[in-house]
């Protein structure tokens, strides 16, 4: 196995991604590859695939043997012959993924290869080798005999030699008397020998206020905030150190923090003003008493041409008595700040004496005025809630509005697809959650806000 099921996610300014190191193939003893790269879910249609050898671990050594250029879902099957290969007896097998569309992109997939073990060479036969003896020297004759001209990066004679620099650069004299973990870097034109702190790879745990720079710890190094806040774990993502940030890790998938630092600064609150709101590591709760009447109150983002916005969240109500219902306890929409018209993927209940929770696709006039139900996809959709909430997304893919859930995060399913008649004019100008609260009260608590 190459790499089990991996989803990579990447700014437009990631280019190149390359495996990480741990997970580096030794394919010393093999040769004649075969690499079956399944692919389950991707962004564009312009990522590749490449398969890299190189006899050392050393980036500049790797060479490609084979690539898969990325433009449907499935397995791709592609061969790496030794006849074909540019870098046979080379050690190492890594991938390298590769966008050149220039724009935000991810990848879901898994690899594996198989090979034939290499062939052995036969031993030549044994030969019988004769010695001579030689009339003995004495250790002066042999030094004064001898011919010895230190160079390079040595110095001295040929008794006694120094290592004086090294790849031609010249040694500090610290370097004499190195301390235990000191590493050597070159520093003003010389080596030195340098104190480094290196973070071990692992799980720490702490206060969010005192949570570590994660430019400074290795990829997938997980942060567990606890104590007297709210317990959430994190996991430093970022090809490079200079792009590596906390994402929240929640039932194993990845995610985009609601409110870095806790602050809201990202957001413009919009509609009714919330009854009460508090930020914890990161994530939101926020909450609104009951208003006897269809007004959203929420948070909204700007949004950009064709994108994708992805909420992870967990909903919350007063349960409803009699025969009240339609009460949106929780919403994700896109709307139109000119117009003001919105278009919601509404969690909340519905029935008569018998309270059932349901997902359903709503149209509204504006942020305070609710319009009609769309009904052109599935309705009436039962919810099961679970502690670990549910996600949202809604997809603008230049054409079409795709409203879909998921129970994990990973696997979507679209409720209604919107093309060509929008409710909502040019698919709109804003991203947004928020809740309904007309016949009792209700709340959210945001785990995850991603845009891509």
């Amino acid at each position: 196995m190459l790499s089990d099921w991996t989803t990579l996610r990447a700014a437009a300014s990631e280019t190149s991604i390359v495996q990480p190191s741990s997970q580096w193939l030794d394919t010393r003893h093999y040769e004649d590859f075969v690499g079956w790269l399944e692919v389950k879910e991707f962004s564009t249609g312009s990522l590749t695939f490449a398969y890299q050898f190189s006899p050392t671990m050393d980036d500049s050594l790797f060479a490609s043997s084979g690539s898969v250029a990325i433009s449907a879902t499935g397995v791709s099957i592609t061969k790496l012959l030794r006849a074909a290969s540019a870098v046979y007896g080379a050690r190492y097998l890594r991938y390298q993924i590769s966008c050149g569309g220039g724009v935000a992109w991810d990848l879901t997939f898994r690899c594996w290869v198989s090979a034939s073990p290499r062939a052995r060479r036969k031993r030549a036969s044994p030969q019988r080798v004769v010695r001579i003896p030689s009339a003995p020297q004495s250790e002066t004759e042999r030094l004064r005999h001898a011919r010895f001209i230190a160079g390079g990066d040595l110095e001295g004679t040929a008794r006694a030699q120094t290592v004086a620099k090294l790849m031609g650069v010249a040694l500090d004299g610290s370097m004499s008397s190195p301390t235990e973990g000191q590493m050597v870097q070159l520093v003003g034109g010389v080596w030195k020998p340098v104190t480094v702190a290196t973070p071990a790879p692992g799980t720490y745990y702490g206060t969010y206020a005192t949570r570590p720079d994660p430019t400074t710890l290795p990829e997938g190094t997980r942060y567990v905030c606890g104590g007297t806040e709210a317990l959430v774990e994190f996991i430093a993502i970022g090809a490079t150190a200079a792009s590596r940030s906390w994402h929240p890790l929640i039932g194993g998938r990845p995610g985009g923090e609601v409110a870095p630092g806790n602050s809201l600064a990202a957001y413009t609150q919009v509609g009714i003003l919330p009854t009460s709101v508090n930020t914890q590591c990161g994530c939101l709760y926020f909450s609104h008493i009951l208003t006897g009447t269809n007004s959203l109150c929420g948070y909204e983002r700007p949004k950009t041409g064709a994108s994708t916005f992805t909420v992870h969240l967990i909903p919350w109500q007063v349960p409803l008595s009699g025969t009240t219902t339609g009460v949106g306890s929780s919403s994700v929409w896109v709307r139109d700040s000119s117009g003001g018209k919105v278009k919601t993927l509404t969690f909340g209940e519905t029935g008569s004496l018998l309270k059932v929770p349901v997902l359903a696709v709503y149209n509204w006039n504006s942020l305070s005025s609710w319009s009609s139900e769309d009904t052109s996809g599935e309705r009436g959709i039962i919810m099961p809630l679970t502690s670990r909430g549910l996600w949202y997304r809604i997809q603008d893919t230049g054409s079409s509005l795709i409203f879909s859930y998921s129970f994990d995060g990973i696997n979507f399913r679209p409720q209604v697809t919107e093309a060509g008649s929008y409710w909502v004019p040019s698919r709109g100008d804003r991203w947004g959650f928020g809740v309904d609260p007309n016949s009792a009260a209700a709340a959210m608590t945001v785990l995850s806000v991603e845009i891509a």
